[in-house]
């Protein structure tokens, strides 16, 4: 879907690469969370990447922080109008699978306390035991999707509590809410805004010996700067093809992907390349080969589905593994290789993890969704009713 604007060459309003890199790296996090279940730890090298979930989450709160500025940039509207959409697209999947694993508890506690996954299971009841101490707070935090303001020298698992992938959410969700204010900032004073955000950075810096000892660990700097890079991409998403006659624009541009590609990790490497590749062809006007290999990979149907129902795999799948674990456990309670723990998961996890993902989005997901649109479509229909009688 194009749009113009004051003249302006068409620009898109859906970008399926993004979709595409949404589905990889959901997998990404699904595929690492097994690792981390059969007891695998960090190790350095090509292992720890595939090992370390949490620098695809990173990747994810750079794409929140495009998607949402666009959102925001294309379609003006209220705080609590903007609030409410985002409440209709994270909360129904979001209780629908905290109730899962409320309910699920108990097969959580019955892994952890197995001998199969010795390495991950002390730290795991470690974390269920906290949740059992606090669990009407925890209960009351996470209905509001606020758990990660609890303080962690009190609450050190606040931020996982229920379901351990929730602690970026509760991120995005404070995210949600100053986004329309800082995105009005940058409208109206870009100098303001760019004063302002330094100075709470600068600030985030200074209190971060004092955050990571008493506030929840989701409140690292790192992950402001994964929101803001997110926002910039944007502007430089809807600008940059006005500046592609520009040589000085265009060289600055590549040469801080470039550059960035080299120098910075690997979040930030996979988000530079994918910008890369929605870019080049906005700035050149051609195509090459390197650059549409990756594009037909990431705007494939597989990926594009995977990208679909994304968000209900990254919370679903925790409970389809801790499930699996469960009867492996059952059944074979002697099998403790790691490998063929991972193996069994992965083998047994994905297809579940996806077949049940796209359950959950057809029947909760998507019609909750739309139910913003068709109460508005009713209230329209309303008015016209009254006007015409």
């Amino acid at each position: 879907m194009h749009t113009k604007e004051g003249g302006s060459e068409p620009r898109k309003k859906f970008i399926p690469e993004f979709e595409g890199l949404r589905g990889l790296l959901a997998a990404w996090v699904v595929f690492g969370h097994i690792l981390l279940f059969c007891g695998f730890t960090y190790q350095d090298g090509w292992f720890g990447i595939l090992f370390s979930p949490i620098l695809g989450v990173y990747a994810f709160m750079m794409l929140s922080g495009f998607v949402i500025t666009a959102a925001l940039d294309q379609r003006p509207t209220t705080w609590l109008t903007f609030m409410s959409r985002r409440f209709w697209r994270l909360f129904p999947v979001y209780v629908f699978c905290m109730t899962l694993a409320i309910v699920a508890f108990n097969v959580s506690v019955n892994i952890s306390s197995s001998s199969t996954l010795a390495t991950f299971g002390q730290t795991n009841m470690s974390r269920l035991t906290d949740v059992d101490q606090h669990f009407g707070l925890y209960l009351v935090a996470d209905a509001t999707l606020l758990q990660c303001l609890l303080p962690r020298y009190l609450f050190p698992y606040a931020g996982e509590s229920f379901l351990p992938p929730t602690w970026s959410l509760t991120i995005e969700w404070l995210f949600y809410m100053v986004a329309p204010l800082l995105l009005l900032l940058i409208k109206r004073s870009r100098p303001l805004a760019t004063f302002v955000t330094g100075s709470f950075i600068l600030g985030v810096y200074s209190l971060g010996p004092w955050m990571t000892e008493y506030i929840n660990q989701s409140f690292h700097v790192e992950n402001v700067f994964h929101f803001l890079t997110g926002i910039g991409s944007y502007f430089i998403w809807k600008h940059m093809p006005e500046r592609k006659g520009c040589l000085v624009s265009t060289v600055l541009f590549w040469t801080a992907v470039v550059g960035g590609m080299v120098l910075l990790n690997l979040p930030y490497k996979i988000w530079l390349a994918t910008m890369a590749i929605v870019l080049y062809d906005r700035v050149h006007q051609r195509q090459l080969f390197f650059i549409e290999r990756p594009r037909h990979l990431l705007t494939s149907k597989l990926v594009q589905f995977l990208g679909r129902i994304s968000y209900v795999t990254y919370l679903l799948h925790w409970i389809v593994i801790e499930v699996i674990l469960f009867w492996v456990i059952q059944f074979a309670p002697q099998l403790t290789d790691r490998f063929v723990l991972a193996f069994l998961c992965t083998a047994i996890g994905f297809p579940l993890t996806y077949a049940f993902s796209y359950v959950v989005h057809r029947c909760v997901e998507n019609p909750m969704m739309q139910l913003p649109k068709r109460w508005a479509e009713r209230h329209q229909s309303k008015q016209q009713l009254v006007i015409s009688a």
